[in-house]
């Protein structure tokens, strides 16, 4: 949950949860270390028990359940959202049309690197070479794709694979531990730096796309499941997923009003039929430039575009900002500053 709602905030959602307090309780368990039940569902304890469990009071329950169904709409926000599905399969949409297009002006460390993975056994791999192309190499590679490569659609699938601008600032700002009085930038590093530095004052059209937090939104296409598709259906990405509100395997014990611990599956004053409550995602998406790369036309495109409910106002990117900055502080200018 700590993860989760750090990652819900950093998407706009809120999440508010109160902390209640638990003991550990001894109890009885069989061969596999399983807590035995009563007759009536409840945990046996005992003093002689070998295991411990976290038990909550009777209390908490209503808070609990809380928890529990505000994880499960969070998980359909965040983790499962159509922006992070979107924005997953947006990578392999990239890396598809990038190698069926070799670049003679850009990205061609990038290929090669990937050449040599595909074609290499895993036991075979060198660690240094793989370890040598880190986030700044990655990076570098995905500029110079994103703003020279010929094929207008690979730019814009690379553009798109980058984070914008204001998160692609704070990560560097992390893994080059700018921060730091005494870091000594490597000539790659200087390198990279100008380049994202020079991003930060230009309005050309990689800058701009990089400074548009919608821009991944905008090429995204989503498609409700009673509209018919009308090309190619290996154009568009499909996803079904369940999501469980609760596993049985990761048991949470609540006390009853008369101090019996039940599990809270089998538990008497349960709102919710735990063991089987569970909620499901559909979605069907395609990404414009992948469309054009494989060759609709203009007319084609705007056709799905006028069918999709790409254009509803919902949101789908960032919202808050997580800079490890203070307030008064711009991120731009620090790297300005380098």
């Amino acid at each position: 949950m700590d993860y989760l709602s750090r990652d819900s905030l950093y998407l706009g959602h809120h999440s508010n949860l109160s902390t209640q307090n638990y003991e550990s309780i001894c109890v009885e368990t069989d061969e596999n270390n399983v807590p035995i039940c009563n007759s009536d569902n409840s945990i046996k304890t005992s003093d002689l028990g070998k295991k411990y469990i976290d038990v909550y009071d009777f209390s908490s329950l209503p808070e609990i359940e809380k928890a529990l169904l505000l994880r499960e709409d969070r998980y359909k926000d965040v983790y499962m959202s159509k922006y992070t599905h979107s924005a997953e399969r947006c990578i392999s949409r990239f890396l598809e049309a990038f190698l069926s297009s070799r670049s003679t002006v850009a990205g061609s460390d990038f290929y090669d690197f990937l050449m040599y993975l595909k074609n290499t056994n895993v036991q075979d791999i060198d660690l240094d070479k793989y370890i040598e192309f880190d986030e700044i190499m990655l990076y570098s590679e995905l500029l110079k794709i994103a703003n020279n490569h010929e094929n207008t659609n690979v730019r814009l699938l690379a553009t798109m694979i980058i984070p914008n601008m204001d998160s692609f600032l704070n990560l560097l700002y992390s893994h080059l531990n700018v921060h730091s009085n005494k870091k000594e930038f490597s000539e790659t590093d200087k390198e990279f730096l100008k380049t994202v530095k020079d991003l930060i004052t230009s309005n050309s059209e990689l800058a701009c796309n990089l400074k548009d937090k919608d821009f991944l939104n905008k090429n995204t296409l989503m498609f409700p499941e009673d509209i018919e598709f009308p090309y190619d259906e290996e154009l568009l990405t499909q996803r079904n997923i369940k999501i469980k509100s609760y596993k049985k395997s990761e048991p949470i014990y609540v006390k009853d009003n008369t101090g019996k611990i039940f599990e809270l599956s089998e538990h008497p004053n349960r709102s919710y039929n735990w063991a089987n409550k569970e909620s499901y995602i559909h979605l069907r998406f395609t990404h414009i430039p992948y469309l054009r790369y494989k060759g609709l036309s203009e007319e084609e495109v705007q056709h799905l575009i006028d069918i999709s409910k790409s254009n509803d106002n919902a949101k789908l990117g960032p919202d808050v900002n997580m800079s490890p900055l203070k307030v008064h502080h711009s991120m731009e200018d620090v790297f300005l500053e380098l």
